[in-house]
């Protein structure tokens, strides 16, 4: 059974990904896995990249001894490097929007 989702909104609700299993990329990637598996394999190498590319750094955010009190502390002053997860992200987006 197809799920209702305009191809308008796919891309939108599957890269959200709503709740679920955090370790498979959430209800987006397994109705990507039923529903359009040549998208399945992109849309995890997005997840994978985006999680790859601030991991280290939320680990540290989690490990500071101070916890961060004010908005301005939240800043992290340096942005995250997004050259090679832009690079993924376009990869996948090509692909829905080719096979959804």
């Amino acid at each position: 059974m197809r799920l209702p989702i305009t191809s308008a909104t796919r891309s939108t609700k599957l890269l959200a990904g709503g709740s679920g299993n955090s370790r498979n990329g959430g209800r987006g990637q397994v109705w990507l896995q039923i529903e359009a598996s040549a998208v399945a394999g992109t849309y995890a190498a997005l997840v994978a990249t985006a999680r790859a590319a601030v991991g280290a750094r939320m680990t540290l955010a989690w490990q500071q001894q101070q916890p961060i009190i004010t908005d301005s502390g939240m800043n992290l002053g340096v942005p995250y490097p997004r050259n090679r997860s832009n690079a993924v992200r376009a990869t996948s987006l090509e692909m829905m929007r080719h096979h959804l």
